[in-house]
């Protein structure tokens, strides 16, 4: 009686867990905890600032306006 308890328990951990998996799979969430969503996020800012960059050295726009997006994509 007690083992069917016991075995009853674990499958309903090893089932939630299973559950847990797949919501942080769905969310973006890797299984090594890394959030993959802010992973995205800054090689889009990246790729942007890159963008920006061109056209700061193209002449397209001034210096300060770099400035201003670059804040703007690091978060300062």
């Amino acid at each position: 009686m007690i083992l069917a308890i016991f075995v009853s328990i674990v499958a309903v951990i090893m089932m939630q867990a299973r559950i847990n998996e797949l919501i942080d799979i769905k969310a973006g969430v890797t299984p090594q905890g890394n959030d993959t969503r802010s992973v995205d996020k800054e090689t889009a800012a990246a790729e942007v600032l890159l963008k920006f960059k061109e056209l700061l050295d193209s002449g397209v726009i001034t210096q300060a306006e770099f400035d201003e997006k670059k804040r703007q994509l690091l978060g300062l």
